[in-house]
């Protein structure tokens, strides 16, 4: 069996999408049933070696940033900060890489290509496409416009083109069924999973020179998500404003991500409790550091909107700490009876159960017991193997 792929995600910084891409990809890389593995992003075209050195260089760079040397700049990446920029950038990136490697790609229809974000580029041969949420569709207030217009032109062709379809959870499955309409044997589960270096037990010293290092206290409130509407960190802060000022002071908001767009609003209600120390804000972590900012965490609250799946709360489970969640899309399916669930559109709700986790310990601890348990199962390699049944119903 041969694979074409997408590699467009892995280029730096990842986000959950290039995270899923690439660790899927390192374990197809040593499946002895993949005879190749070639990939393309809008601007190269990558052999089998080079799609490695492409994941395992991210691995190295991190690790550098995280021990404190300096990671190498990537090329594609200033690239890819520059392209965003342009007006109808999506488009012209289709367009250049046609141009440039769109013959390589034709020479790989005996390949299988699989389409890691979304939307097919054109091919001949087999095509599998992962679609990870319809928020585009259900939520389109929480996207920039030149996102939207993308995947309402050109996903519904990729729904109809694609010869098997990967959603990431049973609610997304449901989802495409739901909109497109979709026959439910054609669509595939392939769940993102939780890196072993989540489970692995920190030791008090290494937690204590994470929080001198970023400068946080022994007890604290983690968010992870990207400072955007849809993840609700505007509605988490105000639910957080509202926990007595002690609690607040003992346990601060920690938020971690990137931001994102539309954030005024997020601003606003987060400068109060940045000014007066109850709300740290760290921006984007490093992955090396992001397991134990998780296990150092006394809650982990992450009560977006939607989400196809939710990482960060299968991730804050395997690291044994307490969850904090919406009971909305994928989430509950998540959380597996393993977190608190709250409607994030109640504020009042949000508070009450925080509240709850901040003050029983027990509670806190029932929740980590019941989550250990499930996150044992949560796997990249199961998540890989899941990925080759599906290629092997094309063959």
């Amino acid at each position: 069996m041969k694979l074409l792929v997408n590699a467009t995600p892995l280029i730096p910084p990842l986000s959950g999408i290039g995270r899923y891409t690439q660790q899927l990809l390192l374990n197809l890389l040593t499946q002895p049933s993949i005879q190749d593995i070639d990939g393309f992003v809008p601007y190269a075209f990558y052999n089998r070696q080079q799609l490695l050195n492409m994941a395992q260089e991210l691995e190295h760079e991190e690790q550098a940033t995280a021990s404190g040397t300096t990671a190498p700049s990537h090329k594609i990446a200033q690239l890819k900060k520059f392209v965003k920029k342009i007006p109808a950038a999506r488009y012209l990136k289709q367009q250049l890489q046609q141009a440039i490697i769109g013959s390589k790609i034709k020479q790989c229809k005996e390949h299988i290509y699989w389409e890691s974000n979304y939307v097919l580029s054109p091919f001949d041969g087999a095509k599998v496409a992962t679609v990870y949420d319809l928020s585009h569709i259900r939520y389109p207030d929480f996207h920039p416009l030149d996102r939207l217009k993308w995947l309402d032109k050109h996903l519904p062709n990729t729904i109809a083109d694609a010869d098997a379809l990967v959603a990431i959870s049973e609610f997304s499955k449901q989802e495409i069924i739901s909109v497109f309409n979709v026959p439910a044997e054609k669509i595939f589960i392939v769940p993102p999973a939780v890196a072993p270096i989540f489970r692995q037990p920190y030791s008090d010293s290494q937690l204590q020179q994470l929080r001198q290092a970023y400068q946080l206290p022994e007890q604290y409130v983690l968010s992870v998500g990207t400072l955007e509407p849809r993840k609700n960190i505007k509605g988490l802060v105000q639910a957080f404003s509202r926990l007595p000022q002690s609690l607040r002071q003992a346990y601060p908001l920690v938020l971690v991500g990137t931001k994102g767009w539309h954030t005024e609003e997020i601003e606003n209600v987060i400068k109060p409790l940045l000014n007066s120390g109850e709300i740290i804000i760290l921006g984007y972590v490093r992955q090396p550091h992001i397991p134990l900012l998780y296990a150092a965490a006394t809650v982990m609250a992450y009560v977006s909107h939607y989400e196809g799946y939710g990482m960060p709360i299968a991730e804050a489970m395997g690291s044994n700490t307490a969850v904090l969640t919406s009971n909305v899309a994928s989430m509950p399916e998540v959380a597996a009876n393993c977190a608190q669930l709250v409607d994030p559109k109640d504020i009042n709700q949000i508070t009450e159960h925080l509240r709850e986790l901040l003050e029983d310990r027990l509670k806190r601890e029932d929740l980590q017991q019941r989550a250990k348990k499930v996150s044992n199962n949560c796997r990249w390699e199961n998540s890989a193997r899941s990925l080759i049944q599906v290629f092997q119903t094309l063959t």
